[in-house]
This record gives C-alpha cells, sequence and structure tokens, in this order.
C-alpha cells in the first residue's frame, strides 16, 4: 500500500447460508437508553452466528459484567474465523434503502497516518465532532483482543459533482452481488457489490486523493475526508494503531493491516443522506429544578417562550413541550447553548447523568419518566464543513447522519493483526 488516503481490502463476509438479516445489527451506540431495542435484538438472533456477538451496545458500557461481554467478543472473534470464508479484493459498493431514500457509499479502508482526532488538527482525515478521550479505552479493551474488525464508520466527502460514488450505480450489472436483504428492526433494506476492477478502484483512489486539491475557507488546511458516524470508533482504531506501531520496523509499519480502518464512504451532498439533530435527556434531576436553573442560566440571554428566534430549542418534561428562544447568542448553533447550560447544571447537580437521543418521539417518550430533555432544531447538512473548516470540531453528538435505525448495520469485517 502506498500513502493514499483510502485504499483497497480484503474484506470478509460469513459463508453462503447464513441468515444475513440475523447476522446485520445497528451500530452499538444507538438506543442507549432502550435497553428493550436490545433484548429483542438478542430474541430475534438467539445462537445463530451475528456480528452482535462481535460488538459491545453502550447500553452495557456501565453493566457490572461489562469484562464478561468483551471476553465473550474476543472468543467470537476466534471463532467466527472459519465462517468468513467469502472475500472481495478491493472496495464494496453500497445501496441502503431508508425511510430517508436510497443512501449509495463504498466501503473501502482509510489510511490511519492520515488522520488525527484531536483539538485544533489540520490533517486530512479529521472528526467533525469533538472525540471524548474518555470513550476511547473501553472501545481499544474490546479491539486489543479481536483479530477482526467490524465497523460502524461512515466517512463524508465533499463531492458536489457526485463522480466517485455514484458513478458505480452504472457498473453494478459487472459486479459480483454479495448480499441483498432486508435489515432487522426497521432497517430498511441493503444491497453489496464487489468492486473489483484495478483501473476503477485506482481511480476512485485518486480522485478521493484530489479532494485534497479543492479550494477551502481562507487560511484553511483541506478535509478530504470528515467522519460523520462512528467517531470514536475510528479514534478507538487510530489508539490501537498507535500502539501497535511502536512494535514494529518502519518497512512494516506502511503494510500492516492495524494502519487502516475500515469505513464507508459517502458523498455529503446523496440526496438520501439526512442530517438529524442528537438532542440531550437529563437523568436524576426534577423538572422544577431544570427549568428554574435554565432559566437562571440562560437570564442575560433573555430566554423567551416561542420559536421565533435565531436560536432555538425545545425543554420537554413529563408534563410536554415548551419551545423557548435565545436572543444574544454569539454561538453559531443552538447546540454550543445546551452544552453549556449542561455544564453549568452538572456543577450544580453532580448525580446527574447525560444521554444523547436520536429523534423527537424517543425524547419525549423517555421524559414522560424521571427524566429531562432537550430537542435541539434540523441541522443542515451543507453547512458541516464549512462549520468544520471555520470553527473546528463542534461540539459532541451534535448531528446523526439520519434516523437511529438509518444508522450503519455491522456487516463487513477486516482482518487487523
Amino acid at each position: 500500500m502506498t500513502n493514499h488516503l483510502i485504499n483497497r481490502a480484503k474484506i470478509l463476509l460469513p459463508a453462503d447460508g447464513t441468515d444475513m438479516k440475523k447476522w446485520a445489527v445497528v451500530a452499538c451506540d444507538q438506543f442507549t437508553s432502550q435497553p428493550k431495542y436490545w433484548e429483542e435484538v438478542r430474541e430475534i438472533i438467539g445462537d445463530e452466528p451475528s456480528t452482535l456477538h462481535l460488538v459491545l451496545p453502550e447500553v452495557h458500557l456501565e453493566s457490572e459484567n461489562v469484562k464478561d461481554y468483551i471476553e465473550a467478543i474476543h472468543a467470537k472473534n476466534k471463532e467466527y474465523r472459519k465462517l468468513l470464508s467469502r472475500s472481495v479484493d478491493g472496495f464494496v459498493y453500497l445501496e441502503r434503502l431508508t425511510q430517508s431514500g436510497l443512501r449509495t457509499g463504498v466501503l473501502a479502508t482509510v489510511d490511519l497516518d492520515r488522520y488525527d482526532y484531536k483539538d485544533g488538527t489540520t490533517s486530512a482525515i479529521r472528526p467533525t465532532e469533538n472525540t471524548i478521550i474518555d470513550r476511547i479505552p473501553p472501545r481499544l479493551d474490546v479491539r486489543r483482543g479481536c483479530e477482526f474488525e467490524v465497523p460502524h464508520i461512515m466517512m463524508l466527502i465533499d463531492d458536489k459533482a457526485k463522480k466517485i460514488v455514484e458513478p458505480l450505480a452504472d457498473l453494478k450489472n459487472d459486479m459480483t452481488k454479495l448480499y441483498d436483504f432486508d435489515l432487522m428492526q426497521g432497517g430498511g433494506h441493503i444491497a453489496g457489490w464487489a468492486v473489483e476492477n484495478d483501473a476503477v478502484i485506482n481511480s476512485i483512489i485518486d480522485m478521493v486523493d484530489n479532494l485534497m486539491n479543492e479550494p477551502t475557507p481562507a487560511g484553511c488546511a483541506p478535509i478530504a475526508i470528515a467522519a460523520g458516524d462512528g467517531n470514536h470508533s475510528l479514534a478507538t482504531a487510530k489508539a490501537y494503531w498507535d500502539e501497535v506501531k511502536q512494535t514494529l520496523t518502519a518497512d512494516e509499519k506502511l503494510t500492516h493491516p492495524a494502519r487502516y480502518a475500515l469505513a464507508e464512504i459517502v458523498n455529503i451532498h446523496c440526496d438520501a443522506l439526512t442530517m438529524e439533530p442528537i438532542h440531550r435527556v437529563i437523568f436524576g434531576a426534577t423538572d422544577e429544578q431544570a427549568e428554574t436553573a435554565l432559566k437562571t442560566f440562560f437570564a442575560e440571554d433573555k430566554i423567551t417562550e416561542g420559536s421565533d428566534g435565531e436560536h432555538t430549542f425545545e425543554f420537554v418534561t413529563k408534563e410536554g413541550c415548551t419551545s423557548y428562544s435565545l436572543a444574544n447568542s454569539k454561538r453559531p448553533l443552538s447546540i454550543y447553548d445546551i452544552e453549556d447550560f449542561i455544564a453549568y447544571f452538572g456543577e450544580k447537580y453532580p448525580a446527574i447523568t447525560i444521554d444523547y437521543i436520536h429523534g423527537n418521539d424517543a425524547v419525549k417518550e423517555i421524559c414522560k419518566d424521571d427524566a429531562v430533555g432537550f430537542i435541539l432544531p434540523p441541522f443542515e447538512k451543507n453547512d458541516l464543513l464549512k462549520g468544520v473548516y471555520l470553527a473546528g470540531a463542534l461540539p459532541k453528538k451534535t448531528f446523526s447522519m439520519g434516523h437511529a435505525d438509518e444508522k450503519r448495520y455491522y456487516l463487513e469485517l477486516r482482518e487487523i493483526v
């Protein structure tokens, strides 16, 4: 391999005859406050082969049995080696049909030596949101004992001409179809084709590299690829590679599989790619405590009821929703103000916990019990990279690429040892 931003890979799939609907499960960082979802997934799968056995759903992160979960993942990782009998030498072209439309992507490896998640990075591959370092260690514990990675990472490219991913749709009849099935739990439909033609692969690699030559705001280093979903999984892969390469020779560092991470590359201009705000739910405080603190904290900003201001949000309690506007915010998005309030509220009530929720209805349902929430306004995807250029990475969990059930499902694997 050479110093390209993306590269071809040996991508692994389970043997023919595997029940793919049971094999593929949604990203581990979804439905974190809805354990019933994951209970239903386990009931659907039973003892059948599944990527569920290879990942740690975040709903279990605080479990006293988390070490047992990780040990079981490591054991299944080894057990599944014989099951992974199908492979692709190149890329996978993907078509995912969701409620938002047909989303297309290319599964490839990204070079972790061209990626950095630290604040202020100017790397060619970088995050769109702040990386929370404390979220890496449990993921790293999982990755250290695995022979294979199974990704839910989705990366964004800014390809207005739609010349990188979209043309593969016209070539798919000449490719080998790898899978074509309905995803469980309302995830829609997915199909994938093997991209193994050298000329096609090399053309895609070159076009992604050439994104480094696109115009940027004055003084800003170019972003060729931006992490959209799975930011912390990508950061974990980077942390693992930083460990591994300390043990390697210079030549070994050039080709070791841990240098790369498998990810789906999606054009930010894909019509079916939607950007959804990620909402906040606070546990461990009463409605009255939160509402009093809210009006105290935002007093100088002249918080008013209604949704006529530039920066708006909805405050959710068991009694329902109240819309608020902030009059004099100096921040470009409502999320900055809400994050500042949550930090202030956490100092007053250190026992509270925060969760990040997809979907307005999910927030309202959770807040029927002992919780309060903030529903944030819609997020414009065309402003995403502009915002990263001008202000750096956005606050953690600012946006989601689609609804929770539209997230990437674990499906393909790649060897990392």
